[in-house]
């Protein structure tokens, strides 16, 4: 239970520091009459703004080059934000005297085109066909993407220990048989550094592009796109390759896009100030584990902590899931299901352990449960709601 606690900490913490936990300003920002004064506004003038941080160490939102104190829900706004965001504002009076400054939608807002910042999880996404024949049905690839299931079966399928290395293997490509083995994870070696360095390559080379970087060698959609066009140019004449190897291609196909749907959805719900984002953690020699982040908005914009639900199932420890709550910095939530009562046996015998562990951390746990059977099936599953999105389903 140590090990998957860890895993979803380091994860989130990891996510949350390539801006995951960074939401955008959707909500009017309301100001005295004398801050409206300082500032000189007048009705209709469009101000600029920028997320700042303020002598006192707290993230402050600079009003043309002024900083200006919030209230409550403005403050809550604002914590969820990241240092150096940029807003256009519109000045608007209120009639008992207050001040609304009303984000603006940016430009590729205002042409239906969803906008991915540097800070944010999701990165921009430029996707080609996995597929080079006619759409017949008239449903894009980006739609089919979006109806794909959630599971990333083929991802998971394709990762098992061995599989990727013996198809490396049969098609002489030691190159590509050497990145996949420095992507790999060693549960022995397991770290929290080495978590966050899986979490990052796993976003895709969109991420990294977006930030002006290039992306990292590691980068599992980067080695797959390198195999698919090994595979497909088996599917020319001569070519020489076995049907045991070319039987992989419909798998290969399947693994792009599981992440890719991951990736869109990762999309839509960041343009409604939410996050969503599947991963498949590849080990060496174990099963692979499957991790969610989640965080839904309130009514009111603004976000709430984040989730973050780890599934593994091996020969030794059967399936296991771990929902791992956290709130704000410093606290989290734990809760575990197990199949088998070994297991439950272990996870209560380290429970103290871990509590300590995380403790020593800087973390505070309200609650850690340890149940037996599968996660119970939650009817509130959180799926994006499509709010002001549009999608575009021809061909």
């Amino acid at each position: 239970m140590i090990a998957l606690a860890e895993t979803a900490l380091s994860s989130g913490r990891a996510l949350a520091e390539l801006g995951g936990g960074s939401a955008r300003l959707n909500s009017p920002i309301v100001l005295l009459a004398e801050q409206a004064q300082a500032l000189g506004l007048s009705q209709d003038e469009v101000v600029l703004a920028m997320v700042e941080t303020l002598p006192s160490g707290v993230l402050g939102l600079m009003v043309q080059g002024q900083a200006v104190s919030l209230n409550p829900a403005g403050q809550a706004q604002l914590a969820q934000m990241t240092k150096g965001e940029r807003y256009s504002l519109k000045a608007k009076p209120n009639p008992n005297g207050t001040w609304n400054l009303t984000p603006l939608p940016s430009k590729a807002e205002e042409a239906g085109v969803i906008e991915v910042g540097a800070q944010d999880i999701s990165p921009r996404l430029q996707m080609a066909p996995l597929f080079t024949g006619e759409l017949k049905s008239g449903i894009s690839n980006i739609a089919k993407l979006l109806y794909r299931p959630e599971n990333m079966s083929d991802l998971s399928e394709l990762v098992q220990p061995g599989v990727l290395n013996d198809l490396f293997e049969a098609l002489a490509r030691p190159d590509l048989l050497q990145l996949w083995e420095g992507m790999q994870i060693e549960e022995a070696a397991l770290t929290p550094d080495l978590l966050r360095e899986v979490v990052r390559n796993f976003l895709g080379p969109e991420a990294w592009l977006a930030k002006g970087r290039l992306p990292p060698a590691k980068d599992i959609k980067g080695l797959l796109h390198r195999l698919l066009s090994s595979l497909e140019q088996g599917l020319k004449p001569g070519a020489g390759l076995s049907s045991q190897v070319m039987s992989k291609l419909p798998l290969v196909r399947g693994a792009l896009e599981d992440l890719e749907s991951a990736q869109v959805r990762a999309v839509q719900a960041q343009a409604q100030n939410e996050v969503l984002f599947k991963m498949v953690l590849p080990f060496k020699n174990e099963e692979p584990v499957h991790l969610t982040f989640r965080r839904t908005s309130n009514q009111w914009g603004l976000t709430s902590g984040m989730t973050v639900n780890v599934y593994s199932e091996s020969q030794a420890l059967g399936p296991v899931w771990l929902k791992t709550d956290l709130h704000a910095k410093d606290h989290v939530d734990l809760t575990m299901w197990a199949n088998r009562p070994e297991v439950l046996e272990r996870a209560h015998a380290g429970a103290e352990f871990l509590t300590q562990t995380l403790q020593e951390a800087g973390l505070a746990v309200g609650r850690l449960d340890i149940l037996p059977g599968p996660r119970p099936e939650t009817t509130g599953e959180f799926v994006p709601s499509g709010r002001g999105l549009v999608v575009d389903i021809a061909a």
